[in-house]
């Protein structure tokens, strides 16, 4: 079993690491240091209560041994805890790298391990990828609460547009708590908001004692909070250990398996058609639209569209309609089957590839065996509906996972029509019978009778 969950997290990882990610803003907002290097990302330390902003990646591959952000001293309010705010900006911190030893935990006897150790402030649209954790295998700690992005979370504490993957495990003598996300979630009072954000991670946890891993959080003692829009290949994906005050999505919250997490009907609350999820139906699990999506599907539809990260502007979205083929007239000998409009829309407004993008748009009730006289078409028109343009995109036919395509590539998007275009038999010097036209030798026959009868006269 464990064997099988390392090549599912491994595979899950790829997906992961293929796309870097993109800001959501170039422009610090006000208020807001930004956050450029590990050395950066280091120094928020120095200010628990400040706001902070990635700029880009950040890889703590050669970091070394990461120290928890912030400590726990039991009180509230406290000027321990980090009360601030880390937006990602849709970037990611790749690598982390967390072994607990009495060097970097303040109290080892009740050790607290993440990004964060406390967490009370808000962290969004960030990714933790790759990360490695592991507490209490060196101190032996009485208890161990340990997540990717903070080990405790309480009170007004903020998750959202998250992600993390890697290894978390914890080892202790009397209790522990291992998650995804935030290793414990709640403080009696309020237990603080998880949304829109997901684990793809291996937890493990060891004690002569009790033990729990959750795919995102472990909840105690709530009295006010909330869990929405969240997943995890973890088992179970959330535990409310004491209380029933938190409000969760239980629907968009239970365990799936490897192929349900790859569909997603099985996210019924999950929001599809603004810039929040995406999904590659069948291939790829949810992902967060504030890291730039690679794969656009329109379940309408059927079209599709696949680019390359930097193509689109993080939020993007695609939006097609299909027009009244019958009124589409292309020229003579021309059938029209199907108009596609096709739209990419960040904030409102269209936006044009900046660079290529491939399309892919499905037979419907044609034969593949018959395309060979089909075409797609770019088309522009005027204001008075005259065409101004046919460009013909050289559509090559392909079948994905039994489903048929007309596959190209373009970097502008408009009108595309499916055309079906009248074959007819060339004119050659012998008639229309196919026997006598086309080749050749028929030419090299005609000029050979020709410079026999001149030579003969």
């Amino acid at each position: 079993m464990r064997k099988l969950l390392s090549v599912i997290l491994a595979a899950a990882l790829a997906l992961a690491l293929m796309s870097p990610a993109m800001a959501l803003t170039d422009t610090v907002p006000a208020g807001f240091t930004p956050i450029y290097t590990p050395e950066d990302l280091d120094a928020i330390r120095d200010g628990l209560d400040a706001n902070y902003i990635l700029m880009n990646d950040i890889d703590m591959g050669d970091w070394g041994n990461w120290t928890p952000i912030g400590s726990w001293d039991g009180n509230y309010p406290s000027d321990v805890y980090f009360t601030g705010t880390l937006d990602g900006n849709g970037y990611e911190i790749q690598n982390l790298t967390i072994d607990c030893n009495e060097g970097n935990v303040e109290d080892t006897s009740s050790e607290f391990i993440g990004l964060f150790a406390v967490l009370v402030g808000t962290v969004k649209n960030l990714g933790l990828v790759d990360v490695s954790i592991r507490g209490g295998f060196e101190t032996q700690a009485d208890t161990v609460s340990a997540g990717g992005i903070a080990g405790y979370g309480g009170y007004s504490v903020l998750v959202e547009n998250c992600y993390v993957t890697g290894e978390i495990a914890a080892n202790s003598a009397q209790r522990n708590c291992v998650s995804g996300l935030v290793g414990y979630l709640g403080d009696g009072i309020e237990a603080g908001i998880i949304r829109n954000c997901y684990s793809v991670v291996e937890l493990t946890a060891q004690t002569s004692g009790s033990s729990m891993t959750n795919g995102i959080a472990m909840i105690v003692a709530p009295t006010d909070g909330l869990l929405e829009n969240c997943y995890s290949n973890v088992d179970p994906v959330w535990t409310v250990y004491v209380g029933d005050g938190v409000n969760i999505d239980s629907a968009n919250t239970e365990n799936l398996t490897e192929t349900q997490l790859k569909q997603q009907a099985n996210f019924a609350g999950f929001d599809w058609t603004t810039p929040v999820w995406y999904i590659k139906e069948g291939e790829t699990y949810p992902k967060l639209r504030p890291f730039p999506p690679t794969f656009f599907p329109d379940t309408d539809t059927g079209v599709e569209a696949e680019v390359d990260e930097g193509v689109f502007p993080p939020g993007t979205v695609m939006d097609v309609s299909e027009q009244d083929a019958g009124n589409f007239v292309l020229g003579p000998g021309n059938s029209v089957h199907a108009v596609y409009d096709i739209k990419f829309v960040k904030d409102n407004t269209t936006v044009q590839p900046d660079g290529k993008v491939t399309v892919r748009l499905p037979f419907k009730d044609v034969s593949p065996g018959t395309s060979a006289n089909w075409k797609v078409y770019y088309v522009e028109r005027d204001s008075q509906g005259n065409i101004t343009a046919k460009v013909n995109m050289n559509a090559r036919v392909v079948e994905i996972e039994g489903v048929w395509y007309w596959e190209f590539e373009t970097d502008h998007f408009s009108l595309y029509a499916v055309v079906q275009e009248e074959t007819t038999q060339p004119q050659g010097i012998f008639g229309t019978n196919p026997k006598w036209t086309g080749a050749w030798y028929h030419y090299l026959l005609f000029f050979f009778c020709f410079g026999f009868l001149w030579m003969w006269f």
